[in-house]
């Protein structure tokens, strides 16, 4: 309930006290060790730690109004907390990754990159331009950052991001000094800002293999760059990057694409993966792969595995990179690549439930701080998953991230014996701090065909 006097809880969720002081209590412990990032006064650090409880809140908007509607504070103090106040949020993500690495950290995991962009008017915010806007399949005024997600069998988070700044922007004195970019900050092509990361990230989570969308598999120098610091990847590519595929161990001078080269392998035997445990129930993969060669600027040979993938369902193709062993199996290439989607998750999480696309600052600062707090927001929700053994899974899109029970809407009594602690008593605690977010189901993959299967 908010001070109108209105309820975020829809009318057909009973939500215990207890189960709500819980979660509140928990969020209260893990944001204390950051708290002391956030400002040396108390008030800062309490807004700072209710704007992360904003984020969490079932909230329509995470934007600056309704976090002071939802606190009773003025909504300039949120504004100018994550826009133009001076908090070190380098310090707080150096200690969200090391909190994340403990959490999540195993040999087996993978560090996927993917850029990600965010539709806006006008061109007051930094870094806006006219440049792809996935969001909305189409060039488009918007802002993009890139992003680093680590995944592994026990969870995933993103765990870094920065503000692609365009040639425009990193060339013009007046927009950058409005817009309060740092001097030190200079225009970086995306895969170079990904470069950049791993390098820092790469050596604090234990990975096995390196992925990222197309954008980034595309480009041969960032290729080059992780192979030369002995990086596995696998990366998605286009359908029409140029290659040159092996006939046994006879190379076939000839270029072709990905996608030429797939239709000629659909008379071939492909091999079937069940992908088990989605949303959607059993999904069924078919995966072929095969030695090829892309060439440098320079002519020079680049030895890589093309992987492409099917969906049985739909018939759609997938085509990715990787480097290595050639001796390596389809089967744990596809096990690495399936990572791809639980981060797909996060960010659907990210943006669907924490806000991550509400902020309403133009500035450097206030962006990298906004991003800084919804990766804590995450952070807090992922490892509360682990903790409990199981996924936040709220029925209908109510985004609560927590136990409720269904109630029947006729009678207006529990579907299941909600206690003696009444509803209308839950929603007093409710009022103000209420975590919300909904979390993945775990995907694994079997090989039904016990060989493992290598390339010719």
């Amino acid at each position: 309930m908010n001070r109108r006097g209105t309820s975020h809880l829809p009318p057909d969720v009973r939500v215990t006290v207890s189960q709500i002081h819980g979660l509140i209590e928990d969020l209260d412990q893990f944001l204390s060790p950051y708290a002391k990032y956030f400002g040396e006064r108390s008030e800062s650090r309490e807004t700072g730690c209710q704007y992360v409880k904003g984020l969490i809140a079932n909230l329509p908007r995470k934007s600056a109004e309704p976090l002071a509607e939802l606190f009773g504070k003025d909504r300039k103090t949120f504004q100018r907390f994550v826009g133009t106040y001076q908090w070190p949020d380098r310090e707080t993500r150096d200690l969200m990754v090391r909190d994340l690495s403990e959490t999540l950290g195993h040999p087996d995991g993978v560090l996927v990159f993917d850029p990600s962009a965010f539709p806006k008017q006008g061109r007051d915010s930094v870094g806006v331009a006219r440049q792809w806007c996935g969001t909305k399949g189409k060039v488009d005024n918007c802002q993009v950052g890139c992003f680093v997600s680590y995944s592994s069998h026990r969870g995933s988070s993103i765990v870094d991001g920065q503000l692609y700044l365009p040639k425009p922007w990193a060339k013009n004195v007046a927009m950058r000094e409005k817009c309060h970019v740092p001097p030190k900050i200079r225009f970086r092509k995306k895969w170079e800002i990904a470069d950049q990361m791993l390098q820092e990230l790469g050596p604090r989570f234990p990975h096995s293999r390196i992925l990222a969308d197309a954008e980034f598999g595309m480009c041969g120098e960032f290729r080059d760059c992780l192979g030369s610091r002995q990086e596995s990847y696998l990366l998605d590519i286009p359908l029409d990057l140029e290659i040159r595929v092996y006939q046994g161990d006879f190379l076939i001078p000839a270029p072709t694409t990905p996608e030429k080269w797939a239709k000629k392998a659909m008379e071939r035997t492909w091999n079937r993966f069940d992908l088990r445990d989605t949303a959607r129930g059993v999904l069924l993969i078919e995966g072929i792969m095969t030695r090829v060669v892309t060439i440098r600027k320079d002519k020079t040979l680049r030895e890589e595995i093309l992987i492409v993938k099917r969906d049985v369902a739909t018939g759609e193709l997938k085509y990715a990179l990787a480097n290595g062993d050639s001796k390596v199996s389809l089967r744990r290439l596809l096990q690495d690549w399936s990572r791809r989607h639980t981060v797909e998750e996060c960010f659907q999480r990210a943006k669907s439930d924490l806000g991550m696309d509400h902020y309403e600052v133009r500035s450097w600062v206030g962006w990298h701080h906004h991003i800084t707090l919804v990766m804590l927001a995450l952070c807090f929700l992922e490892k509360e998953k682990i903790k409990k053994h199981r996924s936040f899974s709220p029925s209908d899109g109510f985004s609560a991230g927590l136990d409720h029970e269904r109630v029947d809407p006729t009678s207006g009594k529990g579907l299941e014996d909600p206690g003696k602690e009444s509803h209308r008593s839950a929603e007093k605690v409710f009022r103000r701090q209420v975590p919300a977010c909904p979390m993945p189901k775990r995907v694994k993959i079997i090989n039904k065909d016990p060989s493992e299967t290598m390339v010719n």
